[in-house]
């Protein structure tokens, strides 16, 4: 069996993703004042407001930290979802990057690289059991971002 068709690839995926935040948020305290306070704690209320919209918007019935979809969920593409597949994912890498602002250094930096691909990984495995779980998924997947939203080609 291929390791991204198992659950221990999805466990691994989910603890590699906490495991980076809290190191990221933990080594966020800077020594001393930044001129990047304020564009750091932009981010990070960017992030939570992100975060809040998509949580109201995919309610308790749908959530899980698994990349799997939950059984008898369904595909939510209103609130931010119409524009981002993964919202949430969105509001961690620009939480963790304004915490990231809060204390540069080549660690910190690497932390988030890491985490950038941890969750690119974890997309990806979610979106192959997404399209099974959900024959419209191919058609919102066309129109949406992963983790932002697209930028339109008008003629």
């Amino acid at each position: 069996m291929p390791m991204t068709n198992n659950k221990l690839y999805s466990t691994a995926l989910v603890a590699a993703q906490m495991i980076l935040i809290v190191l990221i948020c933990t080594r966020a305290l800077p020594a001393k004042p930044s001129i990047a306070f304020l564009p750091a704690i932009l981010l990070i209320i960017c992030a939570c407001a992100l975060a809040v919209a998509a949580l109201l918007t995919l309610r308790l019935s749908n959530l899980s930290v698994m990349p799997e979809p939950v059984e008898e969920g369904e595909l939510i593409t209103s609130g931010p979802y119409k524009f981002i597949r993964h919202p949430m994912y969105t509001a961690v890498l620009l939480g963790c990057a304004g915490m990231l602002l809060l204390n540069v250094s080549a660690i910190n930096v690497a932390l988030w690289a890491v985490l950038l691909v941890v969750l690119t990984l974890k997309i990806q495995r979610e979106e192959s059991l997404l399209q099974i779980a959900y024959p419209s998924y191919h058609e919102y997947r066309t129109r949406t971002g992963a983790l932002f939203p697209k930028l339109s080609r008008k003629r």
